[in-house]
């Protein structure tokens, strides 16, 4: 072989390559448990003297009306066969990548970008979740650093180039890290797509718990149905 047909050859190989595939569906779910914050069993109490004043501050809780946290554990395999039978398949042993959810399944995946702005993420939420009732302490920019990062360099989600923004929550994706990254994009027809990374095998959830995936995504609270896919 000449040397430029080589040259040739290896550059189409490269390009096969950096081609990114989409993310694939999720074929099922199952609950485990729920976890939910119903505040503290009783009020809080002090003793109070008649002819004192005293300067109390008083610290409350109370359930978010505007998100919902997703965690759990991911398994996978690779399937020779169609979609009713299967000859042979293979356990994935270490699931890598990332995870995906979206408010459709309809996602145009070979146009996918980050926000460059969370005023437009605030409004691509309340169009898509029906009912989404947020306040300013919950608000997308309280829940979403201010600071756009590369979450695609960071965390190897293959969503869209350049930067984007991403919510920290308690846990660890990756046993030394002290949250989980929920990255956020669009597509074209401005579907909001959360992501989040696949952890490694010293990876907790917020609870101490092991787990693969962690995210938080807006939610009304009579319920919103999200779609998971597996990138």
């Amino acid at each position: 072989m000449r040397m430029g047909a080589l040259v040739l050859a290896l550059a189409l190989v490269v390009m096969a390559s950096a081609v990114m595939a989409d993310p694939i569906n999720v074929d099922s779910v199952t609950e485990v448990n729920t976890y939910t914050y119903d505040g503290a069993a009783s009020p809080a109490q002090h003793n109070v003297n008649a002819g004192t004043v005293y300067e109390l501050n008083l610290n409350y809780q109370t359930k978010t009306t505007a998100w919902a946290g997703i965690f759990g554990k991911i398994s996978g395999r690779y399937v020779l066969g169609d979609a009713t039978h299967v000859m042979k398949e293979w356990a994935v042993s270490e699931p890598d990548g990332y995870i995906a959810i979206a408010y459709t399944q309809n996602i145009n995946w070979s146009n996918v970008s980050g926000y460059s702005d969370l005023s437009t993420l605030y409004s691509h939420i309340f169009n898509e979740v029906s009912g989404w009732n947020v306040d300013a302490d919950q608000n997308v920019d309280k829940t979403f650093e201010s600071t756009a990062v590369d979450c695609n360099a960071a965390y190897g989600i293959d969503l869209a180039s350049g930067n984007t923004y991403e919510a920290r929550v308690a846990g660890s994706y990756d046993g030394t890290a002290t949250y989980w990254p929920t990255c956020v994009y669009h597509d074209d027809s401005n579907h909001v797509v959360y992501a989040t990374p696949v952890g490694n095998s010293g990876a907790t959830a917020f609870n101490g718990s092991s787990a693969q995936y962690e995210a938080i995504v807006a939610a009304s609270e009579s319920g919103t149905t999200v779609f998971f896919f597996k990138g």
